[in-house]
């Protein structure tokens, strides 16, 4: 989901390890499951030709959310006033069915530039023929953990158009890559997202 953000607006570098909660100046932290119904004007891989394994990397990595319809999400967090997005294909194929789904284990995903705040509430049109969002699943995070490899973070959900089968989630972003807070947006590596159920 495009939004004012720049490949250069990813986390600061500075590195937290183990899980601690929201601090005081943020009461509760907030995330957002989106999904985002592509305009004319969105192609993730508009005008990619490889030429070289490298770019033939980074052509498969961005065919992931590519289609029409992908789902974003989006945590609040201390070190920005934007948010940290990830990108995955839908995980469901009916989003208002009343009974569960399996989305627990390991999906592709792709890293996106910070989003702003804006899109924890906005839903519609997101104008320059870009195409519409829709909230899928909203809550709050209980914990956040991050390192090197993996960003995880425990959610409790408080809306939802469809039935998780569970209220208390942990969803982990992991990636084979170094220093994550690090990396450059502009062109995206593998991750996997792992959701689980919080025994």
């Amino acid at each position: 989901m495009p939004s004012n953000s720049s490949p250069n607006d990813i986390p600061d570098s500075e590195s937290h390890d183990g899980i601690h909660p929201p601090d005081a100046q943020h009461d509760t932290w907030r995330f957002t499951l989106l999904c985002h119904r592509i305009g004319n004007a969105f192609k993730r891989t508009e005008g990619a030709k490889p030429n070289s394994l490298d770019q033939a990397s980074l052509v498969r990595q961005t065919e992931i959310a590519a289609g029409e319809c992908h789902w974003d999400w989006l945590f609040q967090h201390s070190h920005s006033e934007k948010l940290w997005t990830w990108a995955t294909d839908p995980l469901i194929t009916q989003q208002h069915a009343t009974e569960p789904f399996s989305v627990w284990g390991n999906h592709q995903a792709i890293r996106l530039a910070d989003h702003r705040q804006i899109y924890l509430d906005f839903q519609g049109d997101i104008g320059g023929d870009r195409g519409t969002v829709e909230r899928i699943t909203s809550g709050i995070i209980r914990s956040t953990s991050r390192n090197e490899e993996q960003f995880t973070f425990r959610v409790k959900i408080q809306t939802s158009t469809f039935d998780w089968g569970a209220t208390d989630i942990e969803v982990a972003f992991k990636t084979d890559n170094a220093r994550p807070d690090r990396q450059s947006i502009a062109t995206p590596s593998p991750w996997t997202l792992w959701i689980g159920k919080v025994s």
